[in-house]
């Protein structure tokens, strides 16, 4: 939950430091990250940010931004795997 709503139309940016884990049992299957717009019980509403493929072993900062469609109470980070369709669990 975030203190204030997100603003339809307002840009936003923050960074964050990714890593991709060679040793995870997930190790051949690089992962990107979501960031998702929504309202109550992680229901995802919006798709505000995806990142690149996370394939590098060391630290890097990204910097996420975005604009909203509609207006947001909640974000919600989602680790995906680069390739084909299910939530990544490494």
């Amino acid at each position: 939950r975030v203190v204030q709503p997100l603003r339809k139309g307002v840009p936003y940016c923050f960074t964050v430091n990714m890593v991709f884990d060679a040793k995870a049992d997930t190790a051949d299957r690089p992962a990107v990250v979501r960031v998702w717009g929504g309202a109550g019980g992680c229901i995802q509403k919006e798709l505000l940010w995806t990142s690149p493929v996370i394939s590098d072993t060391v630290w890097r900062k990204y910097q996420v931004c975005f604009q909203p469609k509609q207006e947001h109470s909640e974000l919600m980070l989602e680790a995906y795997y680069a390739s084909g369709n299910l939530p990544y669990y490494g």
